[in-house]
């Protein structure tokens, strides 16, 4: 079985992720442009063998969206992270925007016993936050991530989901690496 799709995103004012009256505040947009940015997203899906998935995805960004992004923390309430031993407070919510990614995971079903793996590489726009003393920019560079998972039903509406991922983010003044994974039990009634 084969499936695709093709997305895309005009955002224009209230969700760029930030806008160009911060940029002007500190003397950083050069361009004068517009508070509109676009996105495109495409994939396709593909059924390989019985209870397999093999997915496929790409996306490009024309300007920082918040429609194109790799989160920094596996947990959204996180606003700090430390970048070369210091501690830097997050602007944009934990997420760092995302010029172009390529990515793709696998999945695999074996009767009650579930597992999967995915990786994503790309290259970001510029990275712009605040240090212990005032506002930086950290540049754009690269950065990749790994994910792999594992899943069983122990029984009818009870299931238990191991994950570990690892990211990795190497930006022009700065690099980040996080390795994070979790245990999750749930009880459907």
């Amino acid at each position: 079985m084969f499936g695709a799709y093709l997305a895309g995103s005009i955002d224009s004012n209230n969700d760029v992720l930030v806008d160009d009256t911060f940029f002007d505040t500190f003397g950083l947009n050069p361009d004068g442009e517009t508070d509109t940015a676009f996105a495109i997203k495409g994939g396709v899906s593909l059924k390989p063998i019985e209870n397999g998935e093999l997915k496929i995805e790409g996306s490009y960004a024309f300007d920082p969206s918040v429609y194109s992004t790799i989160e920094l923390f596996n947990n959204p309430g996180d606003t700090t992270f430390r970048f070369g031993g210091t501690d830097f407070v997050v602007n944009t919510g934990g997420a760092l925007p995302v010029e172009w990614q390529a990515g793709a995971g696998y999945a695999q079903t074996f009767g009650k016993l579930g597992v999967a793996v995915a990786g994503v590489y790309g290259e970001t726009f510029d990275y712009f936050g605040f240090n212990g003393t005032g506002f930086q920019n950290f540049g754009s560079g690269e950065y990749y991530k790994f994910v792999g998972n594992v899943g069983y039903e122990i029984t009818n509406n009870f299931d238990v989901l191991g994950e570990v991922s690892y990211t990795n983010v190497d930006l022009d003044d700065a690099s980040f690496d996080q390795t994070a994974g979790f245990i999750q039990f749930v009880r459907s009634f």
